[in-house]
């Protein structure tokens, strides 16, 4: 009698485009948005400011490349919980498995959330309740969970157009900053920290909310490695 093992896997329905804009709508999120305002506060000096961005991005984009490798070698669902797996044992991806299901995206979605919400407030008559607040970031978590259950290519292509509009929105924002009249060099004074100025633990502060600001890259190489069809190596 023999028997034969059968694989389970994720549908193969996500295209390079789809994975793309997975990655980038998930670094390009509202804390875009939220954290920059964060960084200026706890670091003061537009030069600082500016180099908190540059060292975050600098940490992100290592990351990054670190995952896109790990995902080449491994195109399997799960992410870090996969590579955890395969080189420290069963336990230590149970344990992160747990750990990022409960307390690690669950925090950072229900932030993202959060600032969503606010962010409506400035698009109605009057300043929103924090209740009101509160019901907008559930909603919207129940909508776009529901979304995504519906299937792999409907929250794809949801996806892709709610990155679009982002990068539009980011896009616009620069030119605009550029082509409308008002500015003046006196706004980026002062140009560098002073410890005179600054709240304790301001640096660090900038540091983490530039980390947050574009650290979402780990949980989505792995994911969208093991939703895309397979390539073959080349190079």
């Amino acid at each position: 009698m023999t028997s034969t093992a059968t694989t389970t896997e994720l549908k193969r329905e996500l295209g390079l485009f789809d994975a793309t804009m997975i990655n980038v709508g998930t670094m390009i999120a509202s804390a875009i948005f939220i954290v920059p305002a964060t960084v200026a506060a706890a670091v003061t000096g537009s030069l600082t400011m500016t180099l908190v961005w540059i060292v975050g991005g600098v940490a992100s984009l290592l990351g990054a490349l670190s995952i896109a490798e790990l995902a080449a070698a491994y195109p399997e669902a799960g992410g870090q919980y996969a590579y955890l797996r395969e080189a420290y044992g069963q336990v230590w991806g149970f344990l992160y498995g747990w750990a990022n299901f409960a307390v690690i995206n669950t925090a950072s979605i229900a932030a993202i959330a959060v600032g969503f919400a606010r962010y409506v407030g400035f698009f109605t008559r009057s300043p929103l309740s924090e209740a009101a607040i509160r019901i907008i970031a559930i909603l919207s978590i129940a909508a776009l969970t529901w979304l995504n259950c519906r299937g792999v290519r409907l929250g794809a292509t949801t996806q892709n157009i709610l990155t679009t509009l982002k990068i539009g929105a980011l896009g616009a924002l620069i030119v605009t900053s550029f082509a409308l009249p008002g500015g003046s060099g006196a706004h980026m004074h002062p140009l560098w920290y002073s410890v005179s100025g600054a709240a304790g633990g301001g640096g660090g502060g900038g540091r983490g909310s530039g980390r947050w600001g574009g650290g979402w890259w780990p949980a989505w190489g792995g994911t969208t490695a093991g939703s895309r069809p397979r390539m073959s190596a080349v190079g």
